[in-house]
């Protein structure tokens, strides 16, 4: 399967008048080539993949090819990030500014969106942040109307803020109750219904609901946090179904644990059994790039145990 799709490529590549040694008019190929390759490569792991089975020249060759080929992926787009001020959001909002996307990272933290901005815009990207608290309604509705102001419009949802409690039941306190609540479920509607209007005049967009392995089963000693994540999925489904006339697509990912700090030593291996933020932020970026056609609803993100 490896070996054909190196044929097929560089069969393509050939027939654009590209070699390895012949690379300057690399952007140019890249219009001619785009279309024939995207239709082999849908998700671009397994175009890394590909890569990592040639030689280490062809590999950095290939990459750059890449690079070049998906740079404008998400040209046009405007993308709304909540809790971009750190972890996966912050990954997610880079690597959609990488891709073309104009980007609204949304947080409590100034400081930590004002970083995320920095990054965005040192790299080219074109970036609108937000100090916003998205269980409050007022904000939520003052922080669409900048976005609005600024891009005219939110192409992507990507609601990925939220907030963790272990806890026993009989030592929860309705102020917890209501606190994860608002961050993890009235967070996600009051989102949610800020874009939907300009969505649906439009007849389009992407809505990207972050659950966890919480909403999947219920975790001992997570209960609250297990039904935030349980709401996320049943409201998740629902509105797919709601707004499917109006070609909105949503979908939910179930991440498991990732190194959102950055904290593991990768190269010893995956020690911990848990992901890399650029793997969901990498994962983001492919499924928003799919066409209309293709839907995935659901998708569980675990590491991979046999990963060396």
């Amino acid at each position: 399967m490896v070996l054909s799709g190196i044929q097929i490529l560089d069969s393509r590549l050939r027939t654009a008048g590209m070699t390895n040694r012949n690379s300057v008019n690399l952007i140019a190929t890249r219009n001619k080539c785009k279309e024939s390759i995207a239709s082999h490569f849908h998700f671009h792991f397994h175009f890394i993949n590909l890569c990592q089975s040639v030689s280490s020249v062809s590999s950095v060759f290939y990459m750059n090819f890449y690079n070049f080929l998906y740079m404008d992926k998400l040209k046009d787009k405007v993308s709304l990030i909540t809790g971009a001020g750190r972890g996966i959001g912050r990954g997610i909002a880079i690597a959609m500014a990488k891709a073309g996307s104009s980007v609204i990272p949304v947080s409590r933290s100034l400081s930590e969106l004002e970083e995320t901005c920095r990054v965005i815009t040192e790299s080219g990207g074109t970036a609108l942040h937000i100090k916003t608290d998205i269980s409050d309604e007022i904000q939520v509705n003052i922080m669409i109307k900048k976005a609005l102001d600024r891009f005219g419009k939110i192409d992507i949802l990507i609601n990925n803020a939220g907030q963790y409690l272990e806890k026993p039941v009989l030592d929860t306190t309705v102020e917890d109750w209501e606190k994860i609540m608002g961050a993890n479920l009235k967070g996600i509607f009051l989102c949610t219904k800020g874009v939907l209007k300009g969505m649906m005049e439009r007849k389009g967009g992407i809505i990207i609901n972050f659950s966890s392995v919480g909403g999947r089963i219920g975790l001992k000693g997570k209960a609250v946090y297990s039904a935030s994540k349980f709401g996320v999925v049943g409201f998740s489904k629902a509105l797919a179904k709601e707004l499917k006339p109006y070609n909105i697509k949503v979908h939910i990912i179930y991440p498991y644990m990732v190194d959102s700090n950055n904290s593991v030593d990768w190269s010893k291996g995956n020690p911990l059994n848990i992901n890399k933020v650029e793997d969901i932020a990498d994962l983001v970026v492919s499924l928003v790039s799919l066409p209309l056609r293709v839907n995935i609803e659901d998708i569980i993100v675990e590491p991979y145990l046999g990963c060396k």
